[in-house]
């Protein structure tokens, strides 16, 4: 199963973390990912969508 929406959702919030690792963001973005694997995006899908550069 295959869900890039979700994976691009969670790898937004993963980089927002590491910018500002307040313990809010982290939760955040740890529940995203949770959230987008649920959803159907792989965890191949979250690091590439994390290793895109955004515009």
């Amino acid at each position: 199963m295959s869900n890039p929406t979700a994976a691009k959702i969670a790898a937004a919030a993963a980089h927002v973390a590491r910018q500002n690792p307040t313990p809010d963001n982290i939760a955040t973005a740890n529940s995203l990912c949770i959230d987008a694997v649920r959803a159907g995006a792989t965890g191949t899908e979250i690091q590439q969508a994390a290793q895109t550069p955004r515009r």
